[in-house]
């Protein structure tokens, strides 16, 4: 784009599903708009190191914080859009449906999840005794005290072919994709330009940017001066192939509310094969896969509040004392998926990708679970996405969107409820259990 940039010139940072779809939508709403991607290719990283899931709702109406109603209604929405989307566009996808399933004494909260989810609108939902989910999973469980909530509009789908299919369908409608562009500053050149450089000799002039950064999220945003309240910790999850296990569903345990992460769980993906994960353990750099030690992104964790205020408090502890063992014992994660599939053995684990959670935290330490997004005159920053965030990609897009034309339109940031109430009305809070 020029130095004099079109009014509704856009810079999209980052080519992920979320940065696509908001570029895609963008687009719809007649912006000129360039995705700014710093890998050769799209799904390098968070978009193309997941499990593959499109979620129902019913975990995250489960596990409601403050923004949960607007996140179950985007995932219930999404949900329907994304398998739309992908049957339209010839992306593979199937409906398994997901299992939750009840350990001994849990019955109180299957009934919780069941109570919650029906309470956001989400179909379909029923509790199987455990002769029916011994019948439809006979791989599963002892059979004998196991009962489990379904979540029948679950499913997968190739996450990748997901997110090459709405670039896709961005750049016919005239969205560039340009590639090895990582944005290392962004610039005010007067109130009404901002320049982008790559650090390699590249530079875009746009009238706004949208920044969809993923693990450095945080990063573009306190070059803005903006948002330095949070800053992202990456938690590195690894999974595991599961050679001969043949189940239908994803299958999950009831997930413990203090953490925003969901356990190991058990996934058939659109390859024909079953992963198991992931964990949640810290990593020592924010695109640290392998296990790499990335000394200058430690160093910069460790000098931030928000880690350690995160690090050392008491549910903090607890789960990197949890999450460290299944992390580097092959036996302790065996015995994550024993729970739910008694018959594997540890001859039946295989490496798998692992993948890098985007976890903001902010300057109290609290782990934050909810989606934020700072509207401003002439940026907008995605803060956080995280799960179910492919899940909500083409209806958050929508979200970012509209904030981005109240902006415009009002000339001020829109609020949640502002935005919340345009698009889901009434939105309901999550119901509080009886006690």
């Amino acid at each position: 784009m020029p130095k004099n940039p079109p009014e509704k010139s856009v810079a999209v940072i980052g080519g992920g599903i979320i940065g696509s779809s908001i570029a895609r939508e963008l687009a719809l709403e007649g912006h000129e708009v360039a995705v700014l991607e710093k890998e050769s290719t799209l799904g390098f990283h968070q978009s193309g190191r997941n499990s593959g899931v499109l979620h129902s709702g019913t975990v995250q109406a489960y596990l409601s914080d403050e923004m949960a109603s607007l996140k179950v209604q985007m995932c219930i929405e999404g949900n329907d859009k994304a398998k739309k989307f992908c049957k339209d566009h010839g992306v593979a996808v199937q409906e398994c449906g997901t299992l939750y399933i009840a350990r001994k004494g849990e019955g109180e909260k299957l009934e919780e999840m069941l109570a919650s989810g029906n309470w956001q609108g989400i179909g379909g939902l029923r509790i199987l005794s455990n002769s029916e989910l011994a019948k439809a999973e006979p791989r599963i469980g002892n059979g004998l005290d196991e009962t489990a909530l379904l979540a029948p509009s679950g499913a997968i789908v190739d996450s990748i072919g997901f997110l090459k299919a709405v670039a896709r369908d961005a750049e016919s409608l005239g969205v560039k994709y340009v590639f090895d562009f990582p944005v290392t500053q962004v610039q005010r050149v007067d109130d009404k330009i901002l320049s982008l450089h790559s650090g390699i000799g590249h530079e875009l002039f746009v009238s706004h940017v949208v920044n969809a950064a993923g693990l450095y999220a945080d990063k573009i945003a306190h070059q803005m001066d903006l948002d330095l309240e949070y800053t992202i910790i990456p938690f590195r999850g690894e999974y595991r192939e599961v050679d001969g296990l043949e189940i239908k569903s994803m299958i999950y345990h009831i997930p413990d509310k203090r953490f925003p992460f969901l356990g190991v769980h058990l996934t058939p993906t659109i390859d024909g094969i079953v992963i198991a994960g992931p964990t949640s353990a810290l990593a020592f750099g924010r695109e640290s896969y392998d296990g790499e030690f990335n000394k200058e992104e430690t160093r910069e964790m460790l000098s931030t509040r928000n880690f350690w205020h995160m690090a050392l408090s008491p549910k903090t502890i607890a789960l990197y004392l949890r999450n460290r063992k299944i992390s580097k014992s092959e036996k302790a994660f065996l015995g994550e998926v024993q729970e739910i599939a008694p018959s594997v053995t540890m001859q039946d684990l295989s490496s798998h990708p692992a993948g890098i959670r985007a976890q903001v935290v902010d300057r109290k330490g609290k782990m934050h679970n909810a989606f934020i997004v700072d509207f401003q005159k002439d940026s907008t920053h995605v803060l956080n996405a995280v799960s179910p965030g492919m899940t909500c990609a083409l209806p958050f897009a929508e979200y970012v969107v509209r904030g981005i034309k109240f902006y415009e339109r009002e000339g001020r940031a829109p609020t949640k409820n502002e935005l919340m109430e345009k698009m889901y009305s009434p939105v309901r809070p999550a119901p509080s259990p009886e006690p």
